[in-house]
């Protein structure tokens, strides 16, 4: 069946490529965003028709405890030709060279998919977004903000890898180099205790993540990074989260979309989920 055509690896030279293969199907990736899945942090996968990239799948391998896979497409004149299954089996085949459970974020439209290779949903992701300002928001207690630095970095991997449950060192270099601002917060010995990076998207504020030890932290670190801003606000919520969700609609946001949580090879994820108040992006997890 796929004699016509070659698997290859997508690299930064398929940048504008691959944001022509996302606008097939209704998606439109800046650059930014382009250049995010395109990177260290992983590894991404297309099947090539005559020259041109019709499909894509990106797996991102966080050592053995953990993979995420994600921006798995079919170019709108190639589906129903068993591609988007092939191209995600191959992206398994990575995770499963080191023994890595793989999860995702599913699309309403990619979930059968996942279901028939074995995924499991587990939870979900709620998006919210908001237009109006938000600096209203209330935090009754006092805590030491900072702009995050180059240097916290090994700080923020190893939260990270506390909250996540698994080391995603090749990842944080690439989220810091393309966020427009971010925020620690740190306790009276100088520990960061907290978290969050934003970037702007076209028109849009896009936060996350947001690691923090408190639901209050997450408050604080969500107010230092809308402030300013005018437009239109969106922050991707883990299910735990309920308490958080409740206070983000008293602030005006407004539940936009719910998309499952979906693992293969382990029965849940691990780490202290309950301190992940906003995710870095649906590909990464």
């Amino acid at each position: 069946m796929y004699q016509d055509f070659a698997i290859d690896m997508i690299t930064k030279d398929d940048g504008p490529a691959f944001q022509n293969l996302a606008q097939s199907v209704g998606w439109n990736f800046t650059t930014g965003q382009t250049n995010l899945f395109i990177s260290p942090a992983g590894k991404m996968f297309g099947y090539r028709f005559e020259g041109n990239l019709v499909t894509s799948a990106g797996i991102y391998i966080y050592d053995s405890a953990l993979a995420s896979l994600g921006v798995v497409i079919v170019h709108s004149d190639f589906q129903r030709m068993g591609l988007g299954k092939s191209i995600v089996k191959h992206c398994l085949i990575e995770a499963e060279r080191v023994g890595a459970p793989v999860m995702l974020v599913a699309t309403a439209q990619g979930f059968p998919l996942y279901e028939s290779l074995g995924f499991q949903a587990i939870g979900n992701i709620h998006r919210f977004e908001v237009s109006e300002s938000v600096e209203d928001i209330r935090v009754n207690e006092s805590f030491q903000v900072d702009h995050v630095d180059e240097g916290d970095l090994g700080q923020l991997i190893e939260l990270d890898e506390t909250v996540i449950g698994a080391n995603r060192d090749r990842l944080y270099p690439v989220l810091f180099s393309n966020m427009d601002c971010g925020y620690v917060v740190r306790n009276s010995q100088n520990t960061i205790i907290g978290f969050g990076f934003a970037v702007h998207r076209n028109n849009v504020l896009v936060v996350g993540p947001i690691v923090a030890d408190s639901h209050n932290i997450a408050l604080m670190l969500i107010k230092n990074l809308v402030s300013g801003w005018s437009g239109l606000v969106r922050i991707d919520v883990p299910s735990q989260q309920e308490g958080f969700m409740k206070d983000l609609l008293t602030y005006g946001f407004k539940e936009k979309m719910v998309s499952p949580i979906m693992i293969l090879n382990a029965q849940d994820l691990g780490g202290k989920r309950d301190q992940l108040y906003g995710i870095a992006d649906p590909v990464f997890g």
